[in-house]
């Protein structure tokens, strides 16, 4: 299971590695926030992944983070992506 959040796409690299920043950030200041809840992030190609080890956190995940048009996300349980 994992959260994954969409990058923009487009001719240029810029909107991708700012709204990545953005997400990491706010990630960074959520995961302090709410007692340093430990994840790992990967990106591949124009996907943001994020992954925590006890499936609960995706949860509290949920109740907790400040969505924003930017920040939109899904959360994928088949991870064959059927």
């Amino acid at each position: 299971m994992y959260i994954e959040f969409d990058l923009p796409q487009g001719s240029s690299f810029a909107g991708t590695g700012y709204i990545h920043q953005l997400i990491t950030r706010e990630l960074v200041e959520w995961a302090e926030q709410h007692n340093n809840i430990k994840y790992t992030t990967k990106t591949i190609k124009f996907k943001y992944r994020v992954c925590f080890e006890d499936d609960a956190v995706y949860t509290y995940f949920q109740l907790t983070w400040p969505e924003t048009a930017w920040q939109r996300y899904r959360i994928v349980r088949d991870l064959n992506n059927r």
